[in-house]
């Protein structure tokens, strides 16, 4: 080794291009003859043979003399002498460019092909999804024309209905009455088929009230066997009964967006049942709920796999051919459960049948009254003593408006289009009530309200509406059309902050028992004629002041608060990174999208409450509660807004349940 004498053969001579008539290279000069990272490699592997005696194999990418390249495979061995040291080293040399050539370009056709196959698969997956894009906008063409309609003929049933009431007050003979009554039961059957379908084109206002599941249930019977069809029997058995909080409407879309599935599912024959139970409070249930009641729809049709079940709720997923579904139904049920604070459960067992179950936490302490809307629930006594302004351009609309009204003992003053309401409160005197349409022509609504505010920063605003989205009409009391004189007198009241507080509490949708003690703190302070006070509350005192945020309304024109005081533990977390799965002002993510509560809360002088739950960025999933509650000064006039928030971890079970 120490002579550093080297042979070479004929063959390596060619395969490096070197003239044979020359002595091959010194081990050293081979330097020259491989790009850099294959000599580092070689070297390496002769110098551990000469430590070792262990031969090596290596592909090593050399450089011809030509100044093209190449690879070969490099084997390399060791013969010890009589000292046990390497003392000679020799080796083969053999040209495999062609081979690896050829190897690699299998795996690139390998790889190729499977970039094919997940191109093809990647096409396939958003075709599925166009096709379901476009049925989704088929149906949102549909529900924009659904809406439109419905809005329109809204406007007339509210004439109608308007025209027919103050007939009935006024006219003395008995068989008009009877007329005036049918005329009404017709109404009321146009005004809930009407509903019904602002409730598919999805443009009605969620609008909760505390219903009978019982009495609901025998209203729509008629229409789910109209669903169905006459081969399937509809059988509805009320076993018990009890008052729910909940959107009506969007409980008769659920049982009919069931009703389909079920009759698609029993395509010759079969029964549809319906039936209702209570049940004990889950474990993870509001505190101040004792029972739910349980609304089961169970058909007799083909079922589902498990594969199939455990997909079933996915937007956008469906087993329906193409043209014939959505896959938004089950979601959407799924999405109206939790929004009445319940839950939607599905079972299903292939060539059995398939039963969903709504779950709702029963209202305690209701006797009934929450349905009613009689003309003998006005008590005039509350009315009058006010100056309203209504803007209506319907002019069949306006006039019972304004009669209404009238009726009440209220000042009333009436316009056709939102300009002229503008102009006649610049210099009309103090304004307490604005009673306006939604959609007009000029400006819509909540455009009107505030501008009005501008001269009249202490006017409320009622908006009536045929079909609005939610998000239009946010912070905004809002009055759905066709209403009774009843129901009109109500959220008079409500807006002008005369409502009796008698109502049907919504503690028991609240889970956290701090926040079901502020509650009851806040309504037990508060009287018929009086919000709570601030001070009464007592919040330095209460254990949980940590949790509990105030803030100060500072203008209502434009809205502006102030924040007075942010719990240290809720400062701790704000400065936590939430995934809430919206958008958040940077800094302020404990309190994101809340400006819509805070200014319904400040406007309507209502509690506002929110659950939600939300993965975390890191970290399993967690729940989000917040109470939001309108409270006076000193002097009695709404001023502040007390706030509680608690965030707690859930378990991972509690997650894939919901």
């Amino acid at each position: 080794m120490e002579a550093d004498i080297v042979i070479w053969s004929a063959e390596l001579y060619h395969i490096f291009g070197l003239d044979p008539s020359r002595l091959p290279p010194t081990f050293a000069e081979h330097e020259q003859l491989y790009l850099p990272e294959s000599w580092t490699r070689l070297q390496a592997a002769v110098q551990q043979l000469l430590q070792t005696g262990r031969p090596y194999r290596l592909d090593l990418e050399y450089r011809r003399a030509d100044g093209s390249t190449g690879w070969l495979e490099a084997r390399g061995a060791g013969e010890r002498g009589e000292g046990g040291d390497i003392t000679r080293l020799f080796g083969t040399a053999r040209d495999i460019t062609t081979e690896r050539l050829t190897n690699l370009s299998v795996k690139r056709g390998r790889k190729l092909v499977v970039l094919q196959r997940t191109l093809r698969d990647e096409r396939a997956r958003a075709q599925k999804v166009e096709q379901a894009l476009v049925q989704a906008k088929k149906l949102e063409v549909l529900g924009l024309l659904a809406g439109g309609i419905a809005h329109d003929f809204n406007n007339v049933l509210a004439a109608v209905s308007g025209s027919l009431h103050l007939l009935k007050r006024r006219s003395p003979d008995p068989e008009a009455a009877v007329l005036v009554r049918r005329g009404l039961g017709a109404v009321d059957r146009a005004t809930r088929l009407v509903r019904q379908l602002m409730g598919f084109s999805r443009t009605q206002t969620i609008d909760a009230q505390v219903i009978d599941i019982g009495a609901r249930l025998s209203d729509v019977r008629e229409l789910l066997q109209l669903t169905v069809g006459p081969k399937i029997r509809v059988d509805i058995d009320v076993k018990e009964s009890a008052y729910v909080l909940m959107d009506p409407y969007q409980l008769e879309v659920a049982l009919l967006n069931l009703a389909i599935n079920a009759r698609d599912a029993m395509a010759a024959a079969g029964t549809l049942r319906v039936t209702t139970r209570r049940e004990a409070a889950p474990g993870d249930a509001p505190a101040a709920a004792a029972s739910w009641l349980a609304l089961a729809v169970a058909d007799t049709g083909a079922g589902m796999d498990a594969q199939t079940l455990a997909r079933a709720r996915e937007p956008f997923f469906t087993t329906k051919a193409e043209g014939q579904g959505t896959g938004l139904g089950l979601a959407m049920i799924s999405a109206f459960a939790e929004r009445s604070g319940g839950r939607f459960l599905l079972d299903s067992t292939l060539g059995a049948g398939t039963k969903a179950t709504l779950l709702f936490p029963v209202v305690a302490g209701v006797d009934g009254t929450g349905d009613q809307t009689a003309e003998d629930e006005v008590d005039r006594s509350l009315h009058g003593n006010a100056r309203v302004l209504v803007v209506e351009d319907d002019p069949l609309v306006r006039p019972t408006v304004v009669q209404y009204l009238r009726d009440l003992g209220y000042e009333v003053h009436a316009v056709d289009d939102a300009a002229k309401a503008i102009r006649l409160a610049r210099v009309a005197r103090p304004l307490d009530l604005v009673v306006t349409d939604v959609a007009m022509p000029s400006l819509d609504g909540p455009t009107l309200a505030r501008a009005i505010r501008q001269s009249h920063p202490e006017a409320q605003v009622l908006l009536m509406t045929g079909h609005s989205a939610a998000a239009q009409v946010a912070g905004e009391a809002v009055l759905q059309k066709p209403f009774t004189q009843a129901q009109l007198a109500k959220a008079v009241l409500t807006a002008l902050g005369r409502a009796s507080q008698q109502r049907p509490s919504f503690a028991h949708r609240i889970h956290h028992p701090a926040l079901v003690a502020l509650y009851h703190a806040w309504t037990g302070a508060r009287t018929s004629t009086s919000l709570t006070a601030l001070a009464s509350l007592e919040l330095d005192t209460r254990p949980d002041i940590d949790s509990t945020f105030v803030v100060e309304i500072v203008s209502k024109a434009p809205f502006a608060l102030k924040r007075l005081h942010v719990g240290s533990q809720l400062e701790l977390q704000a400065a936590q990174q939430l995934d809430f799965g919206f958008a958040v002002a940077d800094g302020d993510r404990l309190f994101a999208g809340l400006e819509a509560a805070y200014r319904r809360c400040a406007r309507r002088q209502e509690p506002v409450y929110e659950y939600m739950r939300f993965q975390g960025e890191q970290g399993g999933p967690f729940q989000f509660e917040r109470l939001l509650l309108p409270c006076a000064d000193d002097s009695g006039r709404p001023r502040y807004l007390v706030g509680m928030v608690k965030i707690a971890n859930l378990p991972e079970a509690s997650s894939k349940e919901e």
